[in-house]
């Protein structure tokens, strides 16, 4: 285990104490230096395996497996749900981070406009503490439905302002936005009757799901299930899964690499429905994604998901 802070220099640090351990995966839960770390990892044939993609590099570089799509899945849910719904006008909410808005922008033209849908990304200024005047000035073409993409900050700026701006504006929510840290700030209210769009069922009696709080409420009792622990359970969990078909004892990372480029079909842990294949056709633009699908839901006056739906 390397503990590295987000930053390129223990991010650097972290992937060479790797290599140079020579393990058989390295495993990441999620992280926003993957561009730093990927390339490192996979120049030593050594298979790099997330949640999710956060950068470009994480998408299409050689080494690197996403057990979901991401943004991608994200958009694409959206998209497909939102012309069922009969959305006609959409409104993406994003950071002004990095080139987020940009690749997000053009990444949703792909999915909403063969969908019939007129999508807008409204850029939200990250040093701003109440972005209301912002989301005002973005929803003055009233919408029919908005997201919001981003970290649990940016969730609560962002809920807090559609409440005064836009209060019966239909939302879809990421997982960020449904974390008990959100609605402890800004109440269940504001997500209630929303659609969610995640990779993960924290709530019910499907046997992966109680395996999971159960897992928490073993070794971290402290941990909010219904949060974001389940990025760093999926990927250990699914790792085990694909290493169930090699031999007992040490590995080397081809063969590990080899085990995870022909597994089919692999359930992701805690996400009813949800399967990966890593073997670069689930979105061929963006080869290292090992799913696209997502899981869609409504989210409930408790904030609980129900009615749970795949989008593939």
């Amino acid at each position: 285990v390397c503990n590295q802070h987000e930053d390129p220099a223990s991010a650097t640090k972290c992937a060479n104490e790797m290599v140079e351990k020579k393990v058989a995966v390295v495993a990441v839960p999620m992280t926003s230096q993957g561009a730093v770390m990927l390339p490192i990892v996979a120049r030593a044939g050594i298979p790099y395996v997330s949640q999710a993609p956060v950068s470009a590099v994480e998408m299409g570089a050689p080494g690197g497996y996403m057990l979901s799509g991401g943004t991608v899945a994200v958009l694409n849910g959206q998209a497909q749900t939102a012309a069922k719904e009969g959305v006609k006008k959409f409104t993406i909410l994003i950071g002004d981070s990095g080139d987020a808005a940009a690749s997000v922008g053009q990444m949703a033209q792909a999915f909403f406009k063969p969908a019939g849908i007129d999508v807008k990304v409204v850029t939200i200024p990250s040093n701003v503490a109440d972005p209301t005047p912002q989301i005002s000035a973005g929803l003055a073409d009233k919408p029919d439905a908005v997201t919001v993409l981003g970290d649990s900050r940016q969730c609560v700026s962002s809920l807090k302002a559609l409440k005064t701006a836009a209060p019966q504006v239909k939302k879809y929510l990421i997982a960020s936005c449904l974390d008990k840290t959100v609605t402890d700030n800004v109440g269940t209210d504001a997500v209630e009757g929303a659609k969610s769009f995640t990779t993960v069922i924290t709530t019910g009696d499907d046997p992966t799901v109680v395996r999971y709080r159960s897992v928490l409420a073993k070794y971290s009792p402290d941990v909010d299930p219904n949060g974001l622990a389940y990025l760093g359970y999926q990927v250990i969990s699914s790792i085990g899964e694909v290493g169930k078909s090699l031999p007992a004892g040490p590995i080397t990372a081809k063969q590990y690499t080899d085990a995870l480029r022909a597994a089919q079909n692999v359930p992701v842990p805690a996400a009813p429905g949800l399967t990966f294949t890593c073997n670069g056709k689930a979105f061929p633009k963006a080869p290292n994604l090992c799913s696209k699908s997502i899981l869609v839901s409504e989210v409930g006056a408790d904030g609980k998901l129900s009615n749970s739906t795949v989008v593939n």
